[in-house]
């Protein structure tokens, strides 16, 4: 499949750069974006774009059938995932097990089945294209954090430019309504629970400015307000639990929006002593549920690549050609390619076709890509994963490069360069919020993350 709308994109270019002063103007453009994201702010570096990399002077434009196709697998892609949980476990304490979930010490976990339906609703996992093919190489199902408030600052950013919005109408693009899907989550959830007409609670981790505070979620709020949804910012430290659940200044809440992972809320700190007591009591409901944690383990993409011959024919077909091949690290037996052989001398051998990752982690901390090391050094890394047992090997795919305009940073000249990137369609009870891209300049990158040298972007999409 062809992903990326590559004449509309020359089209684009063309018009973006096609003289001194739509050069000047791009230039402008990209100054102007690194603000409006923050990129110079203090303590942002890292966020939205590393330092060293380019500021991209267009959204990446891709195919009207990529990105609904997108949108389409991850669906399954999650309803795979919850079937492959209830497939090796008979409940989900066992799952928590048999996942040897780390229990953190912000926790809030519950095996209630009415708040933990809603882990399936919130989904955001990264896509690798390869060879024109989708790869699902990870999967977050704990409330999308980081992901729908960076979209819908790009998205509208640039329907807003007056340098690029023309040339996007006049060439019908279109981008994916950023908060509708998930509002819609909220309000089922809400009535689902006997609450017709919620308030809700957007938790994040701060008061004040910059990334998780009350001035990074305002859009949210004011987009629940104007929907007819009262909706207040609050920090967990400032929740009380009243007769009927949690409250905030005395107000009732009926849905508390968590919008920081559990798992580094320790580190903040927050107190999440009310919450727990919510879940504790089955009052106002946390979405998304801790579950979503749970579910997120990379352990569960292993076992829905090992169980693959044991699903339907479409199921089996679907996985193989978009889930990487992946293992749990063990010293066990696996079958690779047309016969079997051991795990660990398999990635012994094949150093360059395998990456390392933590099961549990995110942000691409603890990985180590094969052909990123030294003989020595991966058989060190296979033997700490081994050892740690919270690691999965997958095999490696190679991101296909996409040519792109961006302004290196020191640069008053634009500059149209190969581009990699990993996509990552965010879709809220089954519906697309748009499609968050980490680009990076370096073709050769293995890891694609703004801490590694890449930065944000958005997708629009052309007809």
């Amino acid at each position: 499949m062809n992903f990326i709308a590559t004449d509309v994109a020359r089209t684009v270019d063309e018009a973006l750069l096609g003289s001194a002063p739509a050069r000047r103007d791009s230039c402008e453009r990209a100054a102007r974006l690194d603000r409006h994201m923050g990129a110079t702010d203090e303590g942002a570096e890292g966020m939205y774009r590393h330092p060293a990399a380019p500021v991209p002077l267009r959204p990446v434009l891709l195919t009207q059938r990529a990105a609904a196709g997108m949108v389409a697998a991850t669906r399954r892609l999650v309803r795979l995932i919850a079937a492959v949980g209830d497939r090796r476990a008979p409940d989900f304490p066992t799952l928590v097990e048999r996942l040897g979930y780390r229990v953190p010490p912000c926790s809030v976990l519950t095996d209630r089945p009415s708040w933990n339906r809603w882990a399936f609703a919130m989904a955001r996992p990264d896509i690798v294209v390869s060879g024109g093919r989708p790869w699902f190489v990870e999967c977050n199902l704990d409330s999308a954090v980081a992901g729908i408030e960076h979209l819908s600052a790009i998205d509208g950013f640039y329907w807003r430019e007056p340098t690029f919005a023309p040339v996007a109408r006049a060439l019908r693009m279109s981008s994916m309504d950023n908060f509708g899907p998930r509002r819609d989550v909220v309000a089922a959830a809400a009535r689902a629970r006997g609450a017709t007409r919620p308030t809700v609670a957007l938790l994040g981790h701060r008061r004040g400015p910059g990334f998780g505070g009350e001035e990074y979620f305002e859009d949210v709020v004011n987009d629940f307000a104007r929907h007819g949804t009262p909706c207040v910012f609050a920090v967990p430290d400032e929740l009380e639990h009243g007769p009927a659940g949690l409250e905030f200044q005395g107000i009732p809440l009926d849905v508390a929006l968590r919008m920081f992972t559990i798992v580094n809320a320790h580190e903040d700190p927050l107190d999440v002593t009310a919450m727990r007591e919510a879940v504790h009591r089955d009052t106002t409901l946390v979405l998304a549920p801790e579950a979503g944690g749970v579910y997120t383990n990379k352990k569960l993409l292993a076992w829905l690549s090992e169980d693959a011959a044991h699903l339907s024919s479409g199921d089996r077909a679907f996985v193989r050609r978009t889930v990487p091949w992946t293992r749990e690290v063990a010293d066990t037996r696996v079958e690779w390619q047309d016969g079997h052989t051991g795990l660990l001398d398999l990635l012994l051998k094949e150093r360059a076709r395998f990456v390392l990752k933590p099961a549990d982690l995110f942000g691409a901390r603890g990985v180590v890509a094969g052909r990123e090391t030294s003989d020595s050094e991966w058989h060190d890394a296979v033997a700490d994963a081994l050892a740690d047992g919270h690691y999965i090997a997958q095999e490696f795919h190679r991101p296909d490069t996409f040519m792109q305009p961006v302004r290196q940073p020191g640069s008053e000249e634009p500059d149209i360069v190969p581009t990699t990137g990993v996509f990552s369609p965010l879709v809220m009870g089954g519906k697309g919020s748009g499609i968050l891209v980490r680009q990076s300049a370096d073709p050769g990158a293995t890891i694609i993350n703004t801490p590694r040298g890449g930065v944000m972007n958005t997708a629009f999409v052309c007809p």
